[in-house]
């Protein structure tokens, strides 16, 4: 079974970490630019048949090597997560809550992620959705972020890994992989990582699910998120 691993598009973990420190005054509090504000992420309307799991800010990129004209020019991220509700039901969540404890992992409410086992063998879909939005106050930041995730997946190829680039047209700038959790066996998540730019603003949406799940469909996903920055920006 594999161990889960931090999204490309959000780094959840960091996330986390941060919003604690923000809780508790170590960072300043999050203004909020228009890709930041609620009206500029899906929400449960957006996505029927999915339970909100994540709505996490930071107020200061988790990069630990931090540039003066990266953090000069970041003006903040915002994530949120959805998991579909078939996940919740008692017969998936047994194999899951045994896989949590074969891996040390405290017992919760919410499936540890990315899936895997008989909920990705049987739901061959969407099963899980995630959208951060990063705000610049420059579209040549906006575009570095960009460059960063072209280099560390060309880094990725390189160390093996079985991610690969996937054409994509959406927005000004965009750039999306796909991947798989672990072994191609049916049982652990295909996954698209899609990363777009609007103006200042760059938003990444994953999308996991089973073995059909298509590129068209993480797509949609994206262009739905793309479109509420877009409406929440004025763009």
């Amino acid at each position: 079974m594999s161990k889960p691993r931090l999204l490309l598009a959000g780094t959840i973990g960091a996330i986390a970490v941060g919003t604690a420190l923000v809780a508790v005054g170590f960072l300043q509090p999050l203004r909020e630019p228009c890709a930041l504000q609620d009206r500029a992420f899906l929400s449960a309307r957006d996505v029927p048949g999915f339970r909100q799991i994540l709505n996490s800010d930071l107020g200061q990129p988790p990069f630990l090597d931090r540039n003066e004209q990266f953090m000069a020019t970041f003006d903040g991220l915002r994530s949120r997560g959805f998991i579909a509700e078939v996940a919740f039901a008692d017969r998936y969540r047994k194999y899951n809550d045994a896989r949590a404890r074969s891996l040390n992992y405290p017992s919760s409410s919410i499936p540890i992620v990315p899936l895997e086992g008989p909920v990705v063998q049987e739901h061959s879909g969407v099963l899980e959705i995630y959208q951060t939005n990063w705000a610049f106050k420059q579209q040549a930041a906006a575009d570095n972020y960009l460059a960063i995730l072209r280099r560390s997946e060309s880094s990725n190829e390189k160390n093996g890994s079985n991610s690969s680039e996937v054409p994509s047209r959406l927005g000004d700038v965009s750039f999306a992989t796909s991947s798989v959790e672990g072994p191609n066996d049916g049982a652990h998540e295909h996954v698209f990582s899609i990363a777009v730019r609007r103006a200042t603003n760059v938003a990444t949406v994953t999308v996991r699910g089973g073995s059909a799940l298509t590129f068209s469909a993480a797509e949609k996903v994206a262009t739905a998120a793309v479109d509420l920055v877009d409406s929440s920006c004025g763009e």
